[in-house]
């Protein structure tokens, strides 16, 4: 039994690290779409949001307002939706938490916007989830609280 163990335990080594390697990478695609998600927000880029966003996507906003994918891509390809900025609190987005095929980023920021002509800062709170398909992240939900001092 003994021999065993320690036969087995360099192949236990090698899964464990092939599993956190593994992790590094998914967490590292979620970052790069979460990336992508708030460059082409303030880029008002509606065909990388039209590529990142799934189809069921349910967008909720501080100010309680709900968007699907249809209405929110179209609000930020019109204009009716401009973000000037959006700076997360740390600099950058925080490390997800990836569970097989979704992930979650919870993360504050500071987004600049002008909705509807109307000139807004907020200091954000929100939770994205994430889904992986055809090997590639899309966020599928997006809901934010504005935070106040």
């Amino acid at each position: 039994m003994s021999f065993l163990r320690y036969a087995l335990m360099p192949l236990i080594a090698a899964n464990l690290f092939f599993a956190a390697a593994e992790q590094t990478s998914a967490e590292h695609a979620v970052l790069e779409t979460e990336r992508a998600w708030s460059a082409a927000i303030v880029s008002g880029d509606a065909a990388t949001l039209d590529r990142i966003l799934g189809d069921e996507l349910s967008y909720g906003h501080a100010s309680g307002a709900l968007d699907t994918k249809t209405s929110y891509v179209a609000r930020i390809k019109s204009g009716a939706q401009k973000y000037v900025s959006f700076v997360y609190d740390a600099g950058q987005p925080p490390a997800p938490r990836v569970y097989g095929n979704t992930a979650t980023l919870v993360a504050a920021a500071t987004a600049t916007s002008i909705t509807d002509g109307k000139p807004n800062v907020k200091h954000l709170r929100f939770l994205h989830v994430f889904a992986k398909r055809g090997g590639q992240w899309q966020l599928v939900a997006h809901q934010s609280v504005e935070l106040h001092p």
